[in-house]
């Protein structure tokens, strides 16, 4: 019923509240908004809830947030070194999300990857270098 209210208000009016609303809340209306204020969402974000943001997308295969978080973050990830996670060490948080695309079986999030790796020209053959090493103790 709210909604059918706000509908009925004028132009102007709704401009002025759209002018008053946060960046956080505008994004979750369409794509078009995403696109535009997702960094204002992830930068607000610490860095261990930005990571389990990733492990999400990822998980759940949604490629359109994980394209986005990929054209802006992408090349920073590589600069991350030895990332550990779950006794297991990653040369850098890049490869970690290699590791995860392939944990979980995401196949849109597969293809925005090799699609990024191409465009950048990183490495034809990204998938041998990749080394991960477990560092359990053994008894």
């Amino acid at each position: 019923m709210e909604l059918a209210l706000f509908k009925l208000l004028p132009d102007d009016i709704i401009d002025e509240i759209w002018f008053f609303l946060d960046d956080t809340v505008k994004l979750l209306l369409d794509k078009t908004n995403y696109a535009k204020y997702h960094d204002s969402l992830y930068n607000n974000m610490d860095l261990h809830n930005q990571y389990s943001y990733h492990r999400y997308m990822i998980q759940h295969d949604d490629s359109f947030i994980f394209n986005q978080i990929l054209q802006t973050h992408g090349k920073l990830w590589i600069g991350k070194k030895k990332y550990i996670y779950k006794n297991d060490r990653h040369a850098n948080y890049f490869y970690f999300i290699i590791s995860l695309i392939q944990q979980y079986q995401s196949k849109k999030c597969n293809i925005l990857l090799t699609n990024y790796v191409n465009e950048e020209e990183m490495c034809k053959n990204l998938y041998k270098k990749y080394r991960s090493y477990n560092i359990r103790w053994n008894i």
